[in-house]
């Protein structure tokens, strides 16, 4: 079967405002955005970031909503019940998927809440210290799933090339229902190979937009890269 590219990326998109994340939403290729509402900083937007959704659907695009926290590489740092708040009221419209810490203290609540709301949920797991063994991951993925993921992220720094390897496994292991890959200069192969490996997408930032991850690169290079290496 035949997959565009398009649908095999997500962009990540970050701003200060929502009218920055919609400006960058309209340049993206991709069919799968990612809203990183962690780095607004003001969550009194969420009437404004309601509407960016349906945009995001009346474009024909899938959407994420993504709190991310900062132990895991995002910017939000206030309580978990006021993240509770906002997930639930943004939850109001639908969105694709919502994307939650494993480690977030009130996942199981959560989890509870959007049962049967047709919102699927990625439960993601971030690691800034390297890549631990592969048993170790299956056991984060097991527990992912078995708390109703319908993904299960887990991302890790590649301090070797061999760790690539690792995260790799984990996309053929458990195909479309795992997104794994390794940050930073050495885990680019990874970052790159992943939906070739089982997982349904991998992240990338939009053109004149900036990472939001260690080794993340642009779109437009995902797609260049995966054309020199005859993939599409």
């Amino acid at each position: 079967m035949y997959i565009r590219a398009e649908d095999m990326i997500c962009t990540a998109i970050k701003g200060s405002t929502v009218e920055e994340m919609r400006k960058i939403l309209y340049t993206t290729r991709s069919n799968i955005v990612e809203l990183r509402i962690d780095t607004l900083g003001d969550y009194s937007m969420l009437e404004e970031l309601k509407r960016l959704v349906h945009e995001l659907h009346r474009l024909g695009k899938k959407s994420i909503i993504t709190l991310r926290e900062k132990r895991e590489g995002g910017e939000y740092t206030g309580p978990s019940d006021e993240k509770f708040r906002i997930l639930m009221e943004l939850a109001s419209v639908k969105p694709d998927f919502m994307d939650i810490e494993l480690s977030f203290s009130s996942l199981s609540k959560l989890m509870d809440e959007l049962k049967n709301t047709g919102i699927n949920v990625i439960l993601s797991h971030h690691d800034f210290s390297g890549t631990p063994g592969y048993n170790i991951l299956r056991g984060l993925v097991r527990n992912g799933l078995n708390r109703g993921a319908h993904i299960v992220k887990i991302i890790t720094l590649a301090k070797e090339p061999l760790d690539n390897i690792v995260t790799l496994s984990l996309c053929s292991e458990w195909s479309n229902k795992v997104v794994s890959f390794c940050m930073g200069r050495k885990g680019l192969v990874s970052r790159i190979l992943a939906p070739f490996f089982g997982a349904p997408f991998t992240y990338a930032y939009p053109k004149g937009g900036d990472p939001t991850a260690p080794g993340q690169i642009s779109v437009d290079e995902v797609i260049e890269l995966w054309r020199k290496l005859g993939l599409i």
